[in-house]
């Protein structure tokens, strides 16, 4: 593999050299700042024959640099500095046209390499959103409640079965109110495993049920296990996982090997907002094989969640950076 460095003042003006050089077919390996306009890239020029470069080791880059550097980014570029792993980016290679596509040409290498469902109504007339604490499990239910309420006139029930969190209840109830839903919250002279079954009853009205669930860190077996009981019941609902954005990957990844155990059906990824980097999130939805349902972009009840789609993921990928 041929690399090149280029010294100069900021990262788009060096990336311009690069291809006024040595053409389109380079790909930024590392970015070295020395001060505020002191900057050293390392370009890695594709073998042309095999459109190949090895990525073994996605380029580190600070803040300061990526709004200047996605202008003008690349597919494997823009895929590595997200954080995109090589098992992801080596299955989307082959379906590129020309490597330095735009997002288009990456909704359909990405198409063909991570599945996604954004479909609606659910397939259950009961929904459990499931993940751990803070992940935007109430938020996201809000938001859903909202979007089909308004585009499908379903009439929508809410469940509040987290009991651990001071204020809980209260958070879903305002939305209920303002959304003018009906709430079921656990009776607890019910016994334990048929309190959410219960609370369902409660609301036969309803076409679809939410079950927002107690939050759950992945290594809190006690907690897990509460969880897992609390929905043993609830064969036939669907349960969707939550991970946000912001997580790092490790945390994210025993998460979803945690949740997958409830047989969680879809993955949404939340608070995208808040992080510059889709990859970790990414690479655990493709490592547990579940289909992506949704996006949670914002805090704006209902605006902020979107169906995945391969050409919604593409544009963040190659454009949403802080």
């Amino acid at each position: 593999m041929k690399t090149r460095t280029f010294k100069g003042d900021s990262v788009h003006a060096l990336m311009r050299q690069a291809r006024t050089e040595l053409g389109e077919n380079v790909v930024l390996l590392n970015t070295i700042e020395r001060g505020l306009r002191d900057v050293e890239i390392e370009i890695a020029v594709l073998d042309e024959s095999t459109g190949s470069v090895d990525y073994d080791a996605p380029p580190e880059v600070s803040l300061s640099t990526l709004a200047d550097l996605y202008r003008e980014s690349d597919i494997p570029t823009a895929l590595a500095m997200n954080g995109v792993n090589a098992d992801i980016r080596g299955f989307c290679m082959p379906y590129l046209k020309q490597v330095s596509g735009d997002s288009e040409e990456l909704a359909r290498a990405l198409s063909a390499t991570i599945r996604f469902d954004g479909s609606l109504p659910f397939a259950s007339r009961t929904v459990a959103v499931v993940g751990p604490p803070g992940a935007g499990k109430t938020t996201t239910i809000a938001k859903l409640t909202a979007r089909l309420q308004v585009a499908l006139g379903i009439r929508v029930g809410l469940v509040a079965a987290d009991t651990h969190r001071v204020g809980t209840d209260f958070h879903l109830g305002a939305f209920a109110r303002l959304l003018g839903v009906p709430l079921a919250t656990l009776d607890s002279s019910v016994a334990f495993d048929k309190r959410i079954p219960e609370a369902v009853s409660r609301l036969e009205e309803s076409d679809l049920i939410f079950v927002d669930t107690p939050g759950v860190a992945p290594d809190d077996t006690v907690q897990f296990d509460y969880l897992a009981q609390l929905l043993s019941a609830c064969i036939e609902s669907e349960k969707l996982l939550t991970l946000a954005a912001p997580t790092n990957e490790f945390d994210l990844g025993a998460c979803a090997q945690t949740f997958c155990r409830l047989g969680c059906s879809r993955a949404i990824i939340t608070k995208i907002d808040e992080s510059g980097f889709l990859g970790p999130a990414l690479n655990v939805v493709h490592g547990s094989e579940l289909p992506l349902a949704f996006f949670a972009t914002g805090r704006r009840v209902p605006e902020d969640v979107e169906p995945a789609s391969a050409r919604r993921l593409a544009w963040m990928l190659m454009r949403r950076m802080h």
